[in-house]
C-alpha cells in the first residue's frame, strides 16, 4: 500500500506508524519538558519521576497501538505548498520558482531558487513514480486534512491520477480533522474511515484543481471547506490583528510564529512578505534591525 500525506510531519509520524506497537515495547519515551507547572525547573527526583510517567505512558500507547504494516519508504509527501504561487503550469516549474524565489528568506539556497527548486522536483518526480506504480496495479491510501495547502495538493495529486489514467479502484481517501491525533499510536484508528475514491467526485476534484488552475491566482484559502482563489492580502488581517496583541516592540520572528500557528497552511517566506508590504504601507515599523542575526530578530512596533 502507497500512503501520502500533505504534511511532512505526517509523513514521519505514518511511516513510524507502520511499525508502532509490534513486537516488545522497546523502551524510552519521546518527549518531556523539564519544568514544572510553575515554571521552576524540577529536581533531580522530580526529573526521574517524570521520565518514569512517560516512559509509562509511552509503554500504554505501544501496547494499545496495532502496527499498520507497510514499508515507510512507501510513504510520501506531496506538499509543494501549492496555496501560494503560479500553479498554472507545474510540471514546468521555471516560472513558479522565480515567483516563490522573490520572497524574503534567511536561507541563502533560498533566494536562488534553487532550495524550493529541488524541494519541489522532487515531489514531482515521486509523484510520477507512484503514478507508474498506480498503474502498474498498486493501491494508494491519501490522508489529508483541511489546511489549503493539504486541500491543494490533494487536489493535485487527484487531477493527476485523472490525466495518467490510474484505475478507478486504485484510490481510497481517509480524510482527518486536525483535533485527531497523529502520533504513532494514533493512526491505525482511522483506516476504517477510508472510502474509495468515487468516479464521481474524481472528476469533481479534477474540475476544481482545473478552475484554480485558470485562475492562477497569487493565493488560495479554505473558506467553508472549498478551496478558493483570494488576494495576496488575505491573511493582513490576522497579522495585523497578531501584532496588535504584543502592545509593545516585538521581534519579527514571534510575530511569524503566531501568525504560523493560527494559519499553519502558510509558508514562512510568504509571511515575512506580508509584514514587508505592511511595513510599506505604513501597517508596521522597523523599530531595530537584526544586524549581523537573522531577519527574524528584528524588532517591530504598530503604527
Amino acid at each position: 500500500m502507497i500512503e501520502i500525506v500533505f504534511r511532512e510531519e505526517w509523513r514521519g509520524s505514518l511511516g513510524h506508524a507502520q511499525n508502532y506497537g509490534k513486537g516488545e515495547y522497546p523502551g524510552g519515551y519521546s518527549f518531556i519538558t523539564y519544568y514544572n507547572e510553575d515554571g521552576s525547573i524540577m529536581t533531580s527526583s522530580e526529573a526521574k519521576a517524570a521520565e518514569a510517567a512517560a516512559e509509562e505512558a509511552e509503554r500504554k500507547r505501544w501496547e494499545e497501538a496495532a502496527p499498520l504494516g507497510g514499508n515507510p519508504e512507501d510513504v510520501f509527501n506531496f506538499d509543494m505548498c501549492l496555496n501560494v504561487g503560479n500553479i498554472a503550469g507545474l510540471n514546468c516549474l521555471d516560472e513558479r520558482i522565480a515567483y516563490i524565489g522573490n520572497f524574503p528568506s534567511d536561507h541563502p539556497d533560498f533566494k536562488s531558487g534553487e532550495f524550493e527548486r529541488d524541494v519541489q522536483q522532487r515531489v514531482i518526480e515521486q509523484m510520477e513514480s507512484v503514478l507508474v506504480r498506480l498503474q502498474k496495479g498498486e493501491k494508494a491510501r491519501v490522508w489529508y486534512g483541511d489546511r489549503a495547502n493539504e486541500k491543494c495538493g490533494f487536489l493535485w495529486f487527484i487531477w493527476n491520477c485523472c490525466k495518467s489514467a490510474v484505475p478507478e479502484d486504485s484510490v481510497s481517501l481517509v480524510h482527518l480533522e486536525d483535533a485527531l491525533g497523529k502520533t504513532p499510536g494514533d493512526w491505525h484508528k482511522y483506516v476504517d474511515m477510508q472510502k474509495n475514491l468515487a468516479a464521481d467526485e474524481k472528476d469533481a476534484y479534477c474540475l476544481a484543481w482545473e478552475k484554480l488552475m485558470e485562475e492562477n491566482a497569487p493565493l488560495r484559502a479554505v473558506k467553508e471547506k472549498k478551496v478558493l482563489s483570494v488576494q495576496e492580502d488575505y491573511y493582513d488581517e490576522l497579522i495585523m490583528n497578531e501584532a496588535d496583541s504584543f502592545k509593545k516592540a516585538f521581534q519579527e520572528g514571534w510575530l511569524v510564529g503566531n501568525v504560523r500557528d493560527k494559519a499553519a497552511e502558510l509558508p514562512e517566506y510568504f509571511v515575512l512578505s506580508r509584514i514587508d508590504k505592511l511595513i510599506a504601507d505604513n501597517h508596521l515599523v522597523v523599530t531595530e534591525e537584526a544586524g549581523s542575526w537573522p531577519r527574524s530578530f528584528r524588532k517591530l512596533e504598530v503604527i
